[in-house]
């Protein structure tokens, strides 16, 4: 699907009657879970990235290589995804 497609389907999400609930992943599994469990859109963070590497939030400690592969990860849940990177990507922006 085209990323205009992507977005329109992904605001309509946010702009409904009754809301939007979406719940955050922590990892793959947890994103697999939550759209096997019927969540139509999953959110993450840089905080959640940074835990599951076992690093603490902030501080450009998760490099932008690996915020691009966690979302690749995610991505494979099929439901639209938003994603908190913090300070952007990392240092050494690798």
């Amino acid at each position: 699907m085209p990323g205009s497609e992507v977005y329109e389907k992904f605001m309509a999400l946010h702009t409904r009657d009754g809301g939007l609930v979406m719940p955050n992943a922590w990892d793959g599994l947890s994103a697999l879970m939550l759209a096997d469990a019927g969540f139509e859109a999953i959110a993450t963070s840089s905080a959640a990235l940074a835990a599951t590497l076992g690093r603490p939030d902030g501080r450009h400690e998760v490099t932008r290589g690996e915020h691009l592969e966690h979302a690749r990860l995610l991505g494979r849940a099929d439901t639209g995804q938003r994603a908190h990177l913090a300070g952007g990507q990392g240092a050494d922006r690798r």
